[in-house]
């Protein structure tokens, strides 16, 4: 039998082997490097559009905090508009108050009751009148009691005295009463 020698051939094996290994671990070196490239890459285009979106919510937000500002001086002004228009509701209400008030007298007043004399005041009115009789004076009273002009329990008599006019016996009184705020006694009324 021939011999041959084989260790020449298994050394030339070998280092094919090495070299193929080292071929694979370089390949998947390279591999990992580009994976790893590629991923920064990535990474970084996400980051840098965060950063984008975040400077244009920064924008958006200034335009916001602008709006709202401008809503704040808005409202502010609204309120200011609501307070003149009550105070020109009140001065509506008051436009017409010594008119309204000789309609509501005229309306009030009992037959055999006379008003002789008016004093309008800022917040009192003052009643010189004369009436047949006590009851009238009595249901006079009522009836400005009642009336949304004037403050209940507020109505105070002064002196009564009896005087004749002509030929007929009269009571001279007079009166005293506190106007009402016509919102509050209206809405009492409801």
């Amino acid at each position: 039998m021939i011999r041959i020698n084989l260790l020449p051939y298994r050394a030339k094996l070998r280092q094919r082997q090495i070299l193929f290994h080292v071929a694979c671990f370089l390949v998947v070196i390279g591999a990992m490097v580009l994976l790893s490239l590629a991923a920064n890459v990535f990474f970084s285009l996400q980051l840098s559009n965060r950063i984008e979106q975040q400077v244009a919510m920064d924008a958006e937000l200034k335009v916001l905090n602008a709006k709202i500002g401008e809503l704040a001086k808005l409202e502010s002004a609204r309120e200011e508009v609501q307070s003149k228009l009550k105070i020109v509701d009140e001065l509506k209400v008051d436009q017409f108050r010594s008119l309204n008030l000789l309609v509501e007298l005229a309306h009030i007043t009992p037959k055999n009751v006379w008003v002789t004399s008016l004093a309008d005041g800022q917040t009192e009115i003052s009643i010189k009148a004369r009436a047949g009789t006590s009851e009238s004076i009595s249901a006079f009273m009522r009836a400005l009691n009642s009336s949304i002009y004037f403050q209940e329990d507020t109505i105070h008599l002064g002196a009564v005295t009896r005087k004749i006019q002509d030929g007929i016996p009269v009571r001279a009184f007079d009166l005293k009463a506190s106007f009402a705020k016509l919102k509050d006694k209206k809405e009492g009324k409801k």
